[in-house]
């Protein structure tokens, strides 16, 4: 059961991975700047803080018997996971958008 669950956490490290690359790389190619305007990633992951924090006090609520930083902290490590492969998605997203640019100035430049 624990290799299940295991996989499935690497799978969902690589679909946020996959994610926040192409996000990060289309608003580099697109607008040449990554704000918080223009990424989706970055709306997704602020918009999910505050709504983590209400859904763990109503936990708390509901299980009086767990502390609230126990609870707070299951609902923000796959946060906190998320923001990681954010940060290991932006020089990746730098080196993509080079070589697209490069092939797309390469293919101005012949003519195509």
């Amino acid at each position: 059961m624990n290799d299940r669950k295991l996989e499935l956490m690497f799978v969902g490290v690589w679909v946020l991975l996959l994610f926040s690359l192409f996000d990060f790389t289309h608003c580099l190619l697109t607008y040449d700047v990554i704000t918080y305007h223009n990424s989706l990633s970055y709306r997704i992951i602020t918009a999910v803080v505050p709504i983590f924090f209400v859904v763990g006090v109503i936990v708390k609520i509901i299980k009086r018997e767990r502390s609230f930083g126990d609870i707070l902290f299951s609902m923000y490590a796959p946060l906190f996971l998320w923001a990681f492969t954010m940060a290991l998605a932006l020089p990746l997203s730098l080196v993509f958008t080079a070589i697209c640019k490069g092939i797309i100035v390469l293919g101005m430049l012949s003519g195509g």
